[in-house]
Order: C-alpha cells, then sequence, then structure tokens
C-alpha cells in the first residue's frame, strides 16, 4: 500500500449504504487484503451525540479490517471535529467527508452533494475533522451540482478543501442531479465525465485523485490506475465482489483465496456471529458467483436460508450430525478443509453449484 499525504492509493471500496457493512467488509477483505475499505456514511451527529455503547456498537472496527476509513456526512464543524476525535479513538486509519450524496436526506442536513455547493463550508468541516482526530481527511464529491460549469465548478471546490487540508479527493466523476434523479438513478443516469476530472487534476499536481464511477471490469480498473493514483469501486463489487480479486491479482499481485474458500470463510464468520446478523452475511456472500452457471440459484438458496445449517440443507446436503447451531459457536464443524463442510463442498451431493463453480 502506497501513501501520499497520509492517504492510501490504490483500490479503494466505496462506501455504499447496506453494503459496506460490518460483514461486507469483511469480504471484501478477504478477497482483496491490500484494498483500502470504507464503511456505509455515518452521520457526524450520530457519532458524537451516541451514548457509549451505541458509539462502540457505531463503529466497531476489527483489526481483521484495517486499513478501514470512516465516511462522515455533516455540515457543523464542531460536531464534525468531535466525531473525527472519537474516530481516532476507535482505530480508524483516515476519514472520508461525503460531498457527493445527492438524497433527499442529504440535501435537506446540507450535506453531501449540497455541501460542494458551499465550498467555503466544506473547507470548514474538513478543517475541523483533520483537528478533531488527527487523521488523514479525503473528500468525496462529483464532477459538478446540477448545471453548474463543471470544470470551473470542481477546481472551486478542490482549492477550498485542498487549502483545508483534505489529503486526496476522490471524484464519483459525474454530475449530480439534485431535483428529477433518485440516488439510484444519479449513479448511472448522468453521463461519466473523465475529461474533467483529468483536466482539475492536472491543475493540483500534489492532490492524489482517486477515481469511482462506472468501473465494471479489471480492465477498467487497469486504464483507469494509468491515468489516476487510485480507483474506487462501488456498485460493481456489491454484485460481483469477485471483481475485486481480479483487480488485487491482476494489478497488485495479490494471491486471493478462490471463490469456494471464500464461501466456506464467510459461512465459517456467520456461525459465531448473532443469528440476526445472517440475512446480511447471506447478501454478501450471494454474489460470490456471479455470472457462473448456478450462480443464480445459490444466490437464491442463501436468500432463502434461515442460518447456516438451514442454507446446507436447503441445497440438498444431508444434515450433519450433531445439527450445526447457528451462532452457538459450532466453527470447528465447518472449518474450511476439515470435517462436515468438507464433504458438502466437494461430495457431488446437492444441487451441483459447488461442483460447477469450484474456483
Amino acid at each position: 500500500m502506497v501513501l501520499e499525504n497520509g492517504v492510501a492509493l490504490g483500490l479503494h471500496i466505496a462506501p455504499m449504504m447496506g453494503r459496506s457493512h460490518l460483514h461486507g467488509r469483511r469480504l471484501w477483505r478477504m478477497l482483496c487484503p491490500g484494498a483500502v475499505l470504507y464503511t456505509e456514511m455515518t452521520a457526524a451527529a450520530a457519532v458524537a451525540r451516541a451514548g457509549e455503547d451505541a458509539r462502540r456498537r457505531l463503529l466497531f472496527l476489527p483489526l481483521s479490517q484495517k486499513p478501514a476509513v470512516l465516511q462522515l456526512a455533516g455540515d457543523d464543524a464542531q460536531t464534525m471535529r468531535a466525531a473525527a476525535a472519537l474516530a481516532a479513538e476507535c482505530g480508524y486509519d483516515a476519514l472520508n467527508i461525503n460531498c457527493g450524496c445527492p438524497s433527499e436526506r442529504a440535501q435537506r442536513g446540507g450535506f453531501g452533494a449540497r455541501l460542494m455547493t458551499q465550498p467555503l463550508r466544506a473547507a470548514a468541516v474538513v478543517r475541523a475533522a483533520r483537528a478533531g482526530g488527527g487523521l488523514p481527511v479525503s473528500v468525496k464529491c462529483r464532477t459538478a451540482v446540477d448545471d453548474a460549469d463543471a470544470e470551473s465548478f470542481l477546481s472551486e471546490f478542490v482549492a477550498a478543501v485542498a487549502d483545508a487540508g483534505a489529503g486526496a479527493l476522490i471524484v464519483h466523476a459525474r454530475r449530480a442531479l439534485l431535483a428529477g434523479l433518485s440516488p439510484a438513478q444519479n449513479r448511472s443516469a448522468p453521463p461519466l465525465d473523465l475529461q474533467t476530472a483529468e483536466i482539475v487534476r492536472a491543475r493540483f499536481p500534489g492532490l492524489p485523485m482517486i477515481i469511482n464511477g462506472g468501473i465494471a471490469t479489471a480492465e477498467n480498473a487497469r486504464e483507469l490506475l494509468s491515468r489516476f493514483e487510485g480507483v474506487m469501486v462501488g456498485r460493481a463489487a456489491a454484485r460481483n465482489p469477485w471483481l475485486l480479486a481480479e483487480i488485487a491479482r491482476r494489478e497488485f499481485g495479490a494471491r486471493p483465496p478462490s471463490r469456494m474458500e471464500a464461501l466456506r470463510g464467510m459461512l465459517e464468520y456467520a456461525v459465531s456471529q448473532p443469528p440476526g446478523e445472517w440475512r446480511k452475511i447471506a447478501a454478501a456472500a450471494g454474489g460470490l458467483f456471479y455470472g457462473m452457471p448456478g450462480g443464480g440459484e445459490l444466490r437464491r438458496t442463501l436468500a432463502r436460508a434461515r442460518g447456516v445449517s438451514d442454507f446446507i440443507l436447503s441445497a440438498g446436503f444431508p444434515p450433519p450430525t450433531p445439527p450445526i447451531k447457528d451462532g452457538g459457536g459450532c466453527l470447528q464443524q465447518i472449518k474450511m478443509g476439515g470435517g462436515y463442510c468438507e464433504n458438502v463442498f466437494e461430495g457431488g451431493a446437492g444441487f451441483g453449484i459447488f461442483a460447477a463453480c469450484a474456483v
């Protein structure tokens, strides 16, 4: 991992609501050991005002998931400073300020893309984050908001946040349209504008730029890594997490586990977690065989299952003896490479997904 201005360069995995939670990040770290992981967008006010127990749950960071960045959202400098200090105490490696979210909630709260329209206020937030935690701070933004001239708009914004101490800029290379499009539509409907990003990058040579938007293949990532200091992969990785393993192997010489090993690892992890977390774990693991024969069937079986043992039975395998108790600490029964699950994954039972996708 290369650092510049205290910010890691290379491969970043985007902060995504409903995806970049603890369990999703565990899978991504397994597939891509050197990537920088980001949390879901977290309100600075929620961090600053939470009680100790609630804050511990909100900011919990396993050491295995580092390097990790806490993405904070907010427009109040004092609140941001307090949240940044608490993030540093919890072991985060850096902070990221959300200046790109186009949702109505963000607009009402004055953060996200709305904050991008107020460069001086955004600069105050960045300055407060730097002072509060002493951590490197990056800013995630768009190329423009609504019908603003992208080149001048982005240049003015970058000048302000760079002067305030931002160590890197993460640019989703699309403008944010605050009226008429949903957040989901804003992720794809505005056309990509890499040209503006490159022009502005050239104007601020000391500020690393990590590019985000439309990266769907390892080839996309390779081409963009030749033009920018880093790439940030988002929804494509949530849909097809194996993409991360491909990028890590091709571009950074990593040796990720196989799809099968990753699935085993997630099931092993799942039995150590509270049963209520199964849905999130299953959703994260469900894309491991995206695009492969039987991959859709595996994803649906995971989604229907109530836990690890139910998944095994639903897949058509004989029940383990003694039964697996989800969340009950029966890790030894599904240890990678041994015990019951070795027979499950490498035997000929079930609907054939494991034989078809054992790579």
